[in-house]
């Protein structure tokens, strides 16, 4: 190359240059996350929904004796508010994070913990704080996966910057993105992964598993104020979203998902809300690799840019799974330690792994799309998902801590008979909808006792 050459440098190389910075940037990022397997955590973000116990209908943050009202309250009791333009969003205390969805879902997030039963524990202490503050307002606080009696329209829009770009973003998007954020909550879990090597298989057989998760785990027996048929609704309506950010994650079961691949994810995508220097901007038509200064960006400014993708596998700090609907106490729990032991134990990591490089992507993707058609009657390796799911659980019994194992059990208490959550609530309705809700209903420590711990 000559100095002529040189000098004739195009403004696309110049913009591969910047680009590579910010791959860069990416990747070291993940690796700096790295953990060895002694110092393993498990994270878990449990969502809520508050009803009114006369009727179901959601609690909405600004009526009388509402949501803002009742985080208002937990402050005396310890905990920390932030704000935005003057009204309560979230809480902290301890090791717990309280934060809102956008139609008003309250999701606790618990500091990732070493063991399943410290999970629990704090838990417990953020329901003694919430459930007389419920109690004296007739709420009830919900497990389920989608709103039991209120209709997308009749629930308002959290008062959040964020969510009213990202609400006016779905107007444009998937016929179900409304729905998603207004009407569906979640058990999402986090676990670490040790080097890039462990983050792929970890990140591949988490894909494999979120089919199965969605039709095992279906807690959304109603849709609209409906009863819902359909299997794993929440498959659907995630799947009816926004396709450049949400559903299967892109190129997981191929041979280039790596590192840089879910960076390339990352910068090739929209940010909707792009956030700097502790402002919100509203940036839907231009992807991140646009925007980026990869030597001015900050950590806080980076963990932002990696939660406005919703894929079912989410990568941050940690691997996210975010297929789970929400469930009730102990089974939410239940699920954390199932996952514990599947993808922290290493043979049953490899055992899960070697049953992945067994299809081809293609393969893989038809096998998740029988699953999600067919629910709890499609089939994998041989035998039906019952059986199958019912398999990993005695996996993951072998091989989680003691003070693991109970959680593990009722988790597969709940599924012995062969009903999934969703099956289970509408087996109850001959008598009403509230009666067969009773089993989703929050009850702290009286739930807690319940189930002998």
């Amino acid at each position: 190359m000559d100095i002529h050459d040189i000098l004739n440098i195009t403004q696309e190389g110049k913009f591969d240059i910047m680009y590579e910075k910010q791959i860069e940037v990416l990747i070291n990022y993940f690796r700096n996350e790295e953990k060895k397997p002694e110092d393993y955590l498990l994270g878990i973000e449990i969502e809520h929904f508050l009803i009114h116990q006369h009727n179901l209908t959601a609690v909405s943050y600004f009526e009388d004796r509402g949501i803002e009202n009742i985080l208002e309250a937990l402050q005396q009791k310890g905990w920390t508010a932030e704000k935005e333009e003057g009204h309560i969003l979230s809480l902290h205390k301890k090791e717990m994070d309280i934060t809102l969805e956008p139609g008003g879902q309250l999701e606790i997030s618990i500091a990732p913990q070493k063991k399943v039963s410290r999970v629990d524990n704090i838990y417990q202490s953020f329901l003694k704080d919430l459930l007389p503050l419920l109690e004296e307002r007739e709420i009830y606080l919900v497990n389920l996966g989608y709103q039991p009696v209120s209709l997308i329209e009749e629930i308002p829009l959290l008062p959040k910057k964020r969510y009213d770009f990202m609400y006016d973003y779905f107007k444009k998007q998937g016929k179900y993105a409304h729905n998603m954020m207004k009407g569906t909550a979640a058990v999402h879990v986090c676990y670490d992964f040790s080097s890039e090597r462990d983050f792929i298989k970890k990140s591949r057989v988490a894909s494999f598993l979120v089919p199965i998760i969605y039709a095992v785990l279906d807690n959304t027996p109603f849709f609209e104020g409906e009863i819902n048929t359909t299997p794993a609704i929440r498959a659907l309506v995630w799947s009816n979203c926004d396709d450049s950010r949400s559903g299967l994650l892109p190129d997981v079961f191929k041979d280039s998902y790596s590192y840089r691949r879910y960076a390339e994810y990352i910068l090739n995508t929209s940010p909707v809300v792009w956030k700097q220097s502790g402002e919100l901007k509203y940036i839907s038509d231009r992807p991140i690799r646009d925007l980026m200064d990869p030597e001015k960006i900050t950590r806080e400014e980076l963990e932002y840019i990696l939660t406005m993708v919703f894929p079912e596998i989410r990568i941050k700090n940690c691997v996210e799974i975010r297929a789970a609907d929400s469930l009730p106490y102990p089974y939410n729990i239940g699920y954390l330690a199932l996952l514990q032991g599947l993808v922290y134990d290493s043979e049953n990591l490899d055992r899960l792994y070697d049953t992945v490089l067994q299809y081809d992507p293609r393969e893989l993707l038809q096998l998740r799309e029988s699953i999600l058609k067919q629910g709890l009657e499609a089939r994998i390796a041989g035998q039906n998902i019952r059986d199958y799911f019912l398999q990993l659980v005695d996996y993951a019994l072998h091989s989680v801590p003691r003070d693991s194992r109970d959680y593990v059990q009722k988790l597969k208490k709940m599924f012995t008979g062969g009903a999934n959550p969703r099956q289970r609530t509408l087996s109850n309705l001959n008598e009403n909808r509230k009666k067969a809700l009773d089993w989703c209903l929050v009850n702290g420590e009286q739930g807690r006792a319940q189930f002998d711990f």
